[in-house]
């Protein structure tokens, strides 16, 4: 038994009833609502690492925002600083003979953003993401490939966190003004 055409038009009129409901009232994805501060309309960042793959995501994730990554700072641009970061292993279980079998991979970053004339706009904040990582004493070269890319998915997240940080900035509440 098949079902009538009429029944899949009235499912579709539903769905676009019910996208039309949510957009009117103010309902958005938390991806599409994500605006940097309009201090960041041209940002550089700083790190002892230029080109490494945190930088990259940030600086693709700006971009992706609509500002423009600077290679320089100027006093017209706000400036991204990644304090530090660091990733450390730590062995969570081991087998008989003592052989690491799982670890905890922890990569820590502080970041702070300063506009061009040195003024803190975020002062230095730090984020902590774990992962845990099986290791097989048989497969060292697999265990190392996969590390890497455990490593990467940290920094992916570290990005995406630090994108949210810095868009909270436009909500943030104000000192109340003086009379």
């Amino acid at each position: 038994m098949s079902k009538s055409p009429a029944f899949f038009l009235h499912r579709v009129a539903a769905g676009l009833a019910l996208s039309l409901l949510l957009g009117g009232c103010g309902f958005h994805l938390a991806s599409t609502t994500q605006h940097l501060p309009a201090v960041m309309a041209q940002t550089c960042i700083q790190s002892g690492e230029p080109y490494g793959y945190l930088e990259n995501q940030l600086r693709n994730a700006i971009r992706s925002q609509g500002s423009q990554v600077r290679d320089t700072c100027t006093d017209k641009t706000a400036v991204l600083t990644i304090v530090k970061n660091a990733l450390t292993r730590r062995v969570l279980a081991v087998n008989a003979k003592g052989q690491p079998q799982e670890y905890l991979l922890t990569y820590w970053v502080t970041f702070r953003l300063d506009d061009g004339h040195g003024k803190t706009l975020l002062k230095d904040s730090t984020l902590k993401l774990q992962s845990e990582q099986a290791y097989a004493i048989t497969n060292e070269l697999g265990a190392g490939r996969r590390q890497g890319e455990l490593f990467q998915h940290l920094q992916r997240e570290a990005s995406r966190l630090i994108m949210l940080r810095l868009a909270s900035l436009n909500h943030s509440p104000r000192p109340p003004a003086k009379n």
